[in-house]
């Protein structure tokens, strides 16, 4: 068991390396203080976390190449410059397993990048992030010729951002909740082998997170090739792409919001019912045969009111049980 009575502090499980116990209790919930959660942690008996923060958050290492050609040179008569480079990051990501997983913040609990694998596993705060960690990679190459009269220049670039988002796998049941504020899920996959809960007293927003792939190439040239070809010219493409943030159940998945639930590049899939709950909203209940549901915009019409607009990609029966 690990605590501190300091406010103001921060308890980081990155300094005690990685962890492999039977059962492992992590404690600081004096206000102000928290837990930052890095490297791995793995019980053979259950993991619990209990702090007024807890911050988990994965280890970006940044590596990088210079390479000038063989065949580079330069005299009065003319010149080669030729240079490759690139860049590199790579992710180590927070791990935790065990059997019954719970991390229990009084105030934020916000997970990055982060990999947590259990039979029941529950995270709770007044708000809960799960988010992704935006790795960059870059290609590059110079390449420049003169001999005499004639010039050719050109240099082209390449960069992709990647995104690594937050996985939570429970085989049993898994439960989301923020007892205050919104609960957020941004490239994030959840999957429980029965029951899935997400719960938030405000609002519960489910969204995707963007990746992008980008090329470029500029150059100059003077009397090149038997055209004698002379200008600058400059191109680029770039392409973005969509990590969707994803929940399976294996029993039922109940999506509750005392506001709004809004969902933007978001899949769901359940083998049992989907419930969803927003605030003076009725509550729609999905059944079997539809097994995959993706959902696009939830949020309250008013007190009353016919409950929220909500899409799926197969037809579902559908019972409606109007609020209180």
């Amino acid at each position: 068991m690990l605590s501190s009575e300091q406010p103001l502090s921060a308890l980081d499980s990155y300094y005690l390396g990685s962890m492999q116990a039977g059962r492992i209790n992590i404690i600081n919930t004096a206000a102000g203080s928290g837990v930052k959660l890095a490297g791995s942690l793995r019980g053979s008996d259950n993991i619990s976390v209990k702090a007024y923060d807890i911050r988990a958050e994965s280890q970006i290492s940044n590596a990088s190449t210079q390479h000038d050609s063989n065949e580079n040179y330069q005299n009065y008569r003319g010149g080669i410059y030729i240079n490759d480079r690139s860049t590199n990051q790579k992710l180590t990501r927070t791990e935790l397993a065990g059997k019954n997983i719970s991390l229990l913040a009084d105030n934020n609990n916000h997970l990055t990048a982060t990999d947590i694998r259990g039979d029941e596993i529950k995270l709770q705060g007044a708000s809960l992030t799960l988010d992704g960690q935006q790795l960059k990679q870059t290609q590059g190459q110079t390449n420049d010729r003169w001999f005499y009269s004639s010039q050719y220049d050109v240099t082209r670039e390449n960069e992709q951002l990647q995104q690594i988002g937050s996985t939570i796998t429970a085989t049993k049941n898994a439960t989301l909740t923020a007892r205050v504020q919104d609960v957020k899920l941004l490239g994030a996959t959840v999957a429980a082998g029965d029951a899935l809960k997400i719960e938030a007293r405000r609002d519960v927003q489910i969204a995707g997170l963007v990746e992008r792939d980008k090329t470029s190439e500029r150059g100059y040239q003077r009397n090149h090739t038997s055209s004698l070809r002379t200008g600058n010219w400059s191109n680029g493409n770039e392409t973005e792409s969509l990590k969707a943030s994803d929940l399976h159940a294996g029993g039922e998945l109940d999506l509750t919001a005392g506001n709004n639930l809004v969902t933007q590049g978001a899949k769901v899939h359940t083998k049992g019912n989907l419930t969803v709950t927003p605030k003076n909203g009725s509550t729609s209940t999905y059944k079997r045969p539809s097994i995959r549901k993706r959902l696009a915009t939830i949020q309250p019409h008013g007190a009353g009111s016919a409950a929220a607009i909500i899409k799926t990609t197969a037809t579902a029966a559908r019972s409606a049980t109007p609020p209180n």
